[in-house]
C-alpha cells in the first residue's frame, strides 16, 4: 500500500462486462492536484502462442477539463440513450463495484509519455 501508485489514488469504480473491464480511477499528482483515469483492458486471445491477455488502452483527464468532460458525456449518454432505447431496456446491465482498488494499473503520474 505504500508504493506511489496506492499513494496517489483517491477512489475508484470498476465496471466489468464478458470481456472487458472499465477502471475509473481519481489519483494525485505531486503536488496534490486530482486527474482521472479512464482504462479500457478487454480480454484476448494470441492464436500465434495459445494463451489469453489483456490489452488496455488508457485515457488521462486533468481537473481543468472535469465539468466540460462531465457535461459532453452526460449530452452523449442521453442523446445514446433516446436514440436507441431498445438496446438500453434490453440490455443487461453490468457489474459495477464501488471503491474496488485498481493497483493492478501500476502506473504512476510520473510515468506518462514513457509507454
Amino acid at each position: 500500500m505504500d508504493s506511489i501508485s496506492n499513494r496517489n489514488h483517491v477512489y475508484s469504480r470498476v465496471i466489468k462486462n464478458d470481456n472487458r473491464t472499465y477502471f475509473l480511477d481519481v489519483r494525485l499528482t505531486k503536488r496534490g492536484q486530482q486527474y482521472i483515469t479512464i482504462t479500457e483492458s478487454k480480454k484476448k486471445f494470441d492464436q500465434s502462442n495459445g494463451k489469453m491477455y489483456y490489452e488496455k488502452h488508457k485515457v488521462f483527464l486533468y481537473d481543468e477539463d472535469f465539468e466540460d468532460f462531465q457535461e459532453a458525456l452526460r449530452d452523449v449518454a442521453s442523446f445514446a440513450a433516446e436514440n436507441n432505447k431498445k438496446y438500453f431496456s434490453k440490455k443487461p446491465k453490468n457489474k459495477i463495484l464501488p471503491g474496488e482498488e485498481s493497483a493492478s494499473l501500476g502506473l504512476n503520474f510520473e510515468d506518462l509519455g514513457k509507454e
